[in-house]
Protein backbone atom coordinates (compact mmCIF):
# COMPACT_ATOMS: atom_id res chain seq x y z
CA UNK A 1 0.00 0.00 0.00
CA UNK A 2 1.49 3.50 -0.82
CA UNK A 3 2.44 5.74 2.15
CA UNK A 4 0.31 8.88 1.61
CA UNK A 5 1.95 11.98 0.14
CA UNK A 6 3.09 14.28 2.45
CA UNK A 7 1.21 18.32 2.60
CA UNK A 8 3.93 20.40 0.91
CA UNK A 9 5.14 22.29 4.18
CA UNK A 10 6.83 18.77 5.01
CA UNK A 11 8.04 18.03 1.83
CA UNK A 12 11.88 17.92 1.20
CA UNK A 13 12.98 20.53 -1.15
CA UNK A 14 14.16 18.37 -3.80
CA UNK A 15 10.47 16.40 -3.68
CA UNK A 16 9.17 20.38 -4.19
CA UNK A 17 11.46 21.32 -7.21
CA UNK A 18 10.69 18.20 -9.13
CA UNK A 19 7.15 19.42 -8.14
CA UNK A 20 8.22 22.33 -9.64
CA UNK A 21 9.59 20.82 -13.05
CA UNK A 22 6.74 18.33 -13.83
CA UNK A 23 4.17 20.69 -13.60
CA UNK A 24 6.57 23.13 -15.86
CA UNK A 25 6.89 20.07 -18.42
CA UNK A 26 3.23 19.83 -18.24
CA UNK A 27 2.41 23.44 -18.87
CA UNK A 28 5.05 23.51 -21.52
CA UNK A 29 3.59 20.70 -23.52
CA UNK A 30 -0.33 22.15 -23.00
CA UNK A 31 1.44 25.49 -24.98
CA UNK A 32 3.22 23.15 -27.52
CA UNK A 33 -0.33 21.38 -28.30
CA UNK A 34 -2.44 24.94 -28.84
CA UNK A 35 -0.14 25.23 -31.68
CA UNK A 36 -0.97 22.22 -33.20
CA UNK A 37 -4.32 19.92 -34.04
CA UNK A 38 -3.38 16.62 -34.17
CA UNK A 39 -2.24 14.18 -31.02
CA UNK A 40 0.63 13.02 -33.11
CA UNK A 41 2.50 16.22 -32.92
CA UNK A 42 1.45 16.56 -29.14
CA UNK A 43 3.40 13.74 -28.66
CA UNK A 44 6.33 15.28 -30.39
CA UNK A 45 6.31 18.04 -28.25
CA UNK A 46 5.88 15.70 -25.49
CA UNK A 47 9.48 14.64 -26.74
CA UNK A 48 11.48 17.82 -27.75
CA UNK A 49 10.34 20.22 -26.17
CA UNK A 50 11.11 19.78 -22.12
CA UNK A 51 12.36 22.55 -20.23
CA UNK A 52 15.59 23.34 -18.85
CA UNK A 53 15.62 23.68 -15.14
CA UNK A 54 17.99 25.86 -13.17
CA UNK A 55 17.92 24.47 -8.88
CA UNK A 56 20.37 27.12 -7.79
CA UNK A 57 20.56 31.02 -7.05
CA UNK A 58 22.42 31.86 -9.70
CA UNK A 59 20.41 29.87 -12.69
CA UNK A 60 17.20 31.62 -11.31
CA UNK A 61 19.19 34.88 -11.61
CA UNK A 62 20.55 33.72 -14.90
CA UNK A 63 16.62 32.92 -16.52
CA UNK A 64 15.66 35.89 -14.68
CA UNK A 65 18.62 37.60 -16.57
CA UNK A 66 16.53 37.09 -19.85
CA UNK A 67 13.28 38.35 -18.64
CA UNK A 68 14.28 42.22 -17.33
CA UNK A 69 17.06 43.60 -15.32
CA UNK A 70 16.62 44.79 -11.80
CA UNK A 71 17.69 45.12 -8.47
CA UNK A 72 16.59 42.10 -6.57
CA UNK A 73 15.09 43.29 -3.03
CA UNK A 74 17.85 42.13 -0.37
CA UNK A 75 15.63 40.20 1.79
CA UNK A 76 14.76 37.24 -1.77
CA UNK A 77 16.97 35.26 -3.13
CA UNK A 78 17.36 33.01 -5.96
CA UNK A 79 15.18 29.64 -5.71
CA UNK A 80 14.79 27.66 -9.28
CA UNK A 81 14.79 29.08 -13.22
CA UNK A 82 13.57 27.32 -16.17
CA UNK A 83 13.52 27.86 -20.00
CA UNK A 84 11.48 25.80 -22.96
CA UNK A 85 12.57 27.52 -26.04
CA UNK A 86 12.45 26.04 -29.13
CA UNK A 87 10.82 26.90 -32.71
CA UNK A 88 7.65 27.69 -31.90
CA UNK A 89 7.39 29.65 -28.60
CA UNK A 90 10.12 30.68 -25.64
CA UNK A 91 8.73 30.40 -21.63
CA UNK A 92 11.21 31.66 -19.21
CA UNK A 93 10.37 31.22 -15.18
CA UNK A 94 12.66 32.56 -12.62
CA UNK A 95 11.14 31.90 -9.03
CA UNK A 96 12.55 33.73 -6.23
CA UNK A 97 11.80 33.08 -2.08
CA UNK A 98 11.86 35.25 1.20
CA UNK A 99 14.80 34.21 2.97
CA UNK A 100 13.07 33.37 6.14
CA UNK A 101 9.85 31.86 4.21
CA UNK A 102 7.80 35.12 4.30
CA UNK A 103 7.00 35.37 0.33
CA UNK A 104 7.35 34.61 -3.26
CA UNK A 105 8.55 36.28 -6.03
CA UNK A 106 8.04 35.31 -9.35
CA UNK A 107 8.71 36.34 -12.90
CA UNK A 108 8.25 34.70 -16.22
CA UNK A 109 8.15 35.58 -19.74
CA UNK A 110 6.43 33.84 -22.88
CA UNK A 111 7.52 34.96 -26.42
CA UNK A 112 5.44 32.97 -29.33
CA UNK A 113 7.76 33.00 -31.96
CA UNK A 114 5.01 32.66 -34.85
CA UNK A 115 2.59 35.29 -34.38
CA UNK A 116 1.35 37.39 -31.54
CA UNK A 117 -1.00 35.59 -29.25
CA UNK A 118 -4.36 36.99 -27.92
CA UNK A 119 -4.82 37.82 -24.08
CA UNK A 120 -1.05 36.53 -23.54
CA UNK A 121 -0.46 38.30 -20.34
CA UNK A 122 -3.54 36.25 -19.00
CA UNK A 123 -2.11 33.36 -20.25
CA UNK A 124 1.29 33.91 -18.87
CA UNK A 125 0.10 34.92 -15.27
CA UNK A 126 -2.37 31.57 -14.96
CA UNK A 127 1.13 29.57 -16.07
CA UNK A 128 2.64 31.07 -13.35
CA UNK A 129 0.61 30.39 -11.11
CA UNK A 130 0.18 26.87 -11.32
CA UNK A 131 4.21 26.84 -11.32
CA UNK A 132 3.76 28.03 -7.42
CA UNK A 133 1.06 26.97 -5.81
CA UNK A 134 1.66 27.59 -2.21
CA UNK A 135 1.26 31.11 -3.36
CA UNK A 136 -1.47 32.72 -1.01
CA UNK A 137 -5.16 33.28 -1.89
CA UNK A 138 -5.74 36.77 -0.95
CA UNK A 139 -8.35 39.31 0.02
CA UNK A 140 -7.28 42.60 -0.99
CA UNK A 141 -8.24 45.50 1.11
CA UNK A 142 -6.07 48.08 -0.53
CA UNK A 143 -5.17 48.34 -4.24
CA UNK A 144 -3.43 50.88 -6.52
CA UNK A 145 -2.04 50.95 -9.80
CA UNK A 146 1.50 52.31 -10.43
CA UNK A 147 2.35 53.16 -13.91
CA UNK A 148 5.73 52.90 -14.94
CA UNK A 149 7.50 52.94 -18.55
CA UNK A 150 9.79 49.94 -19.06
CA UNK A 151 12.14 49.53 -22.53
CA UNK A 152 9.81 52.41 -23.92
CA UNK A 153 6.67 50.19 -23.35
CA UNK A 154 3.88 50.97 -20.82
CA UNK A 155 3.54 49.22 -17.64
CA UNK A 156 1.34 48.57 -15.17
CA UNK A 157 1.75 47.14 -11.45
CA UNK A 158 -1.26 46.56 -9.28
CA UNK A 159 0.08 46.80 -5.48
CA UNK A 160 -2.13 45.94 -3.06
CA UNK A 161 -2.51 44.71 0.39
CA UNK A 162 -5.02 41.54 2.04
CA UNK A 163 -4.94 39.03 4.25
CA UNK A 164 -4.53 35.37 3.37
CA UNK A 165 -7.57 33.50 3.29
CA UNK A 166 -6.03 30.46 5.31
CA UNK A 167 -4.29 32.39 8.82
CA UNK A 168 -5.62 36.13 8.38
CA UNK A 169 -1.77 37.28 7.99
CA UNK A 170 -1.58 40.41 6.64
CA UNK A 171 0.55 39.99 2.65
CA UNK A 172 1.64 43.28 0.54
CA UNK A 173 1.15 42.07 -3.25
CA UNK A 174 2.31 42.92 -6.36
CA UNK A 175 1.21 41.97 -9.87
CA UNK A 176 2.86 43.29 -12.70
CA UNK A 177 2.33 43.36 -17.10
CA UNK A 178 5.47 44.74 -18.74
CA UNK A 179 7.38 44.29 -21.82
CA UNK A 180 10.17 41.91 -20.92
CA UNK A 181 13.26 41.63 -23.34
CA UNK A 182 11.59 39.50 -25.61
CA UNK A 183 8.05 39.69 -25.74
CA UNK A 184 5.56 40.20 -22.84
CA UNK A 185 6.49 39.70 -19.00
CA UNK A 186 4.17 39.13 -15.77
CA UNK A 187 5.85 39.70 -12.58
CA UNK A 188 4.32 38.46 -9.20
CA UNK A 189 5.71 38.72 -5.32
CA UNK A 190 4.06 38.06 -2.93
CA UNK A 191 5.15 39.13 0.81
CA UNK A 192 3.91 39.41 4.35
CA UNK A 193 3.58 43.06 4.80
CA UNK A 194 5.71 44.08 7.96
CA UNK A 195 8.06 42.69 5.78
CA UNK A 196 8.25 44.99 2.86
CA UNK A 197 7.69 48.61 3.23
CA UNK A 198 5.68 51.05 0.90
CA UNK A 199 9.23 53.09 -0.14
CA UNK A 200 10.82 49.61 -0.29
CA UNK A 201 8.07 48.40 -3.46
CA UNK A 202 8.24 51.95 -4.31
CA UNK A 203 12.20 51.18 -5.27
CA UNK A 204 12.01 47.72 -6.16
CA UNK A 205 9.47 48.81 -8.98
CA UNK A 206 11.85 51.73 -10.01
CA UNK A 207 14.66 49.73 -10.43
CA UNK A 208 12.93 46.93 -13.02
CA UNK A 209 13.63 48.34 -16.50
Amino acid sequence: MPEPELPPSQQSVPARKRGFQRVLSIIAIIVCCSFFACAGFCFLGLLIFGPKNFDTPAGANEVASHILDWTLPNSFAGKTGSTVDNSLFRLDVARFAHQEGRGDLVVGQLHNKWMPYPGQYSQLQDIMEKLVPDMKKLDLTEQVTKNRIIRGVPATFQVGRGEDRASTTRFRQVIGHFRGKLNDAVLILEVEAEFMTDEEVETFLDSIK
